[in-house]
C-alpha cells in the first residue's frame, strides 16, 4: 500500500480482501475523528518511546525494532531475535 501509485485504492483493496463492504471501507476512510485519533497515537508513541521505524514494538516499556524473528549475529555475538524476546516473556510451564 505504501508504495502503490494510488495508496487509497490499495487500502480499499486490502479492505475488500478482508471482507469489508465498499460502504464500510468508505465510512472508515472518511472518518476524520478516527484518523486524527490514530495520528495522535502515532505522534505520542514517537515522542514517548522513540518510535522511528516500522515495525517497532514496545514491550514492558522497552522498544524492539528492526530485528529478525530468529537469533542473529551482530559484531561477532549472537543477539536474540524477536521470537526469543517473546518466548522469554511467556509463562513457563
Amino acid at each position: 500500500m505504501a508504495r502503490a501509485a494510488d495508496p487509497l485504492a490499495a487500502l480499499k483493496q486490502i479492505g475488500r480482501t478482508a471482507g469489508l463492504s465498499s460502504a464500510d471501507i468508505d465510512r472508515c476512510v472518511g472518518d476524520d475523528a478516527a484518523l486524527n485519533h490514530l495520528v495522535d497515537g502515532i505522534k505520542e508513541a514517537q515522542a514517548k518511546f522513540g518510535i522511528d521505524s516500522t515495525p517497532s514494538f514496545v514491550i514492558n516499556g522497552k522498544k524492539y525494532t528492526n530485528m529478525p524473528f530468529d537469533d542473529y549475529q551482530e559484531e561477532g555475538t549472537t543477539k536474540p531475535g524477536f521470537g526469543k524476546v517473546i518466548q522469554d516473556l511467556l509463562p513457563k510451564s
